[in-house]
Formats: structure tokens, C-alpha cells, sequence
């Protein structure tokens, strides 16, 4: 089974053991701590991420445009990289060379979903959070308030059971535990499936009362 992740520069992958691997590009400390990486002689060696403060046992790993992101096998999530645009879920846009959990105490069922600058997750309970920069001036479409940058977790409204979910640059599209689809965000291209050009500021049900899994 095949547990990692690409992102614009770096990529990782986790062992038999629940170790994580990375490598590749390290500007903003993406790949792992400077001086682990520095000691390999080139910035494309695999890195073993292994941080007291780093979960023994990692269950998933995401990564996007210059930060990382790992879920442990006790639901928590734990980002580093770059955050200029709340990207690792702090409440601050203080980048990390090393993993720093999200704030607000969420324990997470799998692992958040991510792109190049934000990242979204579903919490035990079945709720969607996202944080990060959703698009380019789309955000209040995606995260329905009015501001593109969310630097804590932030619910996604609708009171859904969600059992999964992706996430494109200003989108998302969610399947709950019913098996019914709801999209939400910009849907200037159609993107959100409900059969109009409209921005959703909501999950809206995907047209054609189809089930999912």
C-alpha cells in the first residue's frame, strides 16, 4: 500500500514502521530540519523525520506548495514549512522547520486533504475544517466569510456527516455518511455540479440525487 504524498518540490512517504521519509526541496524547512537535510550533502537524500514532539506512528501524510502535513494514529495533525498564508493551522503566519500541531484540539478521522496553500480535514465527529489561502480572492466564496486566509481551523457550515472529502483551488466537494455529494466554493466553470454558475457559500447537493461512496 502505497502512504505518501507529492508536493510542488518535496515528497514523502511512510515506512513499514509508521516513519516518516522525506526529500527534495527545503526552503521553507518542507522536507525536515535544515541541518538533517544539510548533512546529506544534497537537498535530494530521504530525510527521516524523527522529532521527539513528532507521533511515533504516522497514519497519512499530505503535502502542498512548500509545507507538510501528518496525521498520527491518535488523530492528531502536526504541520511544517511554509505558513505565510496559515497554511500549517497555527493561528499565525510564523513558518516551522520542524512539526508544530494545528490549534484548536481537533482530533481527525483522515487525513486533511490539501493544495498548494491551504489544507481541509474531517474530524471523528464527521465535521469538514480547512484552513489556509483558498484561491485567488475566492476564499469568502469557500470558507463564507471575508477573508481568503484562515490561519486556524475553520468549520465548514451545513451540519453534514462527512465521510470524505477533496478539495481544489477555490472548491470543495464533500460525500457524507448517506452517501449523497454537496460542493461548495467558486462555480464559475460549473465545478460545484448543481447545474448553475453560481458560488456557494454552503455545501450545495451535486444534481442528480446519485449515491457515492
Amino acid at each position: 500500500e502505497f502512504r505518501g504524498d507529492a508536493g510542488d518540490d518535496h515528497a514523502c512517504l511512510i515506512d513499514d514502521v509508521g516513519a516518516l521519509w522525506c526529500w527534495g526541496s527545503n526552503t521553507q524547512g518542507q522536507s525536515g530540519p535544515t541541518d538533517a537535510v544539510e548533512d546529506c550533502g544534497v537537498d535530494l537524500c530521504a530525510v527521516q523525520i524523527d522529532l521527539p514532539w513528532l507521533p511515533t506512528s504516522i497514519e497519512a501524510v499530505e503535502l502542498g506548495g512548500e509545507f507538510s502535513c501528518v496525521l498520527d494514529d491518535a488523530g492528531s495533525t502536526y504541520c511544517w514549512g511554509r505558513n505565510e498564508y496559515g497554511t500549517l493551522g497555527t493561528g499565525s503566519n510564523k513558518g516551522s522547520g520542524v512539526p508544530v500541531p494545528i490549534s484548536g484540539g481537533l482530533s481527525f478521522q483522515s487525513f486533511p486533504t490539501t493544495q498548494n496553500w491551504g489544507s481541509c480535514g474531517i474530524t471523528i465527529e464527521g465535521d469538514a475544517y480547512c484552513w489556509g489561502w483558498w484561491g485567488w480572492n475566492h476564499g469568502e466564496e469557500f470558507h463564507t466569510q471575508g477573508s481568503d486566509i484562515r490561519t486556524t481551523p475553520t468549520l465548514v457550515p451545513g451540519g453534514l456527516n462527512i465521510s470524505s472529502m477533496g478539495v481544489g483551488e477555490d472548491h470543495g466537494c464533500a460525500v457524507t455518511t448517506s452517501d449523497a455529494a454537496f460542493c461548495w466554493g467558486t462555480n464559475d466553470r460549473r465545478q460545484l455540479g448543481d447545474g448553475s454558475r453560481t458560488n456557494r457559500t454552503e455545501p450545495t447537493p451535486v444534481s442528480g440525487n446519485q449515491s457515492f461512496v
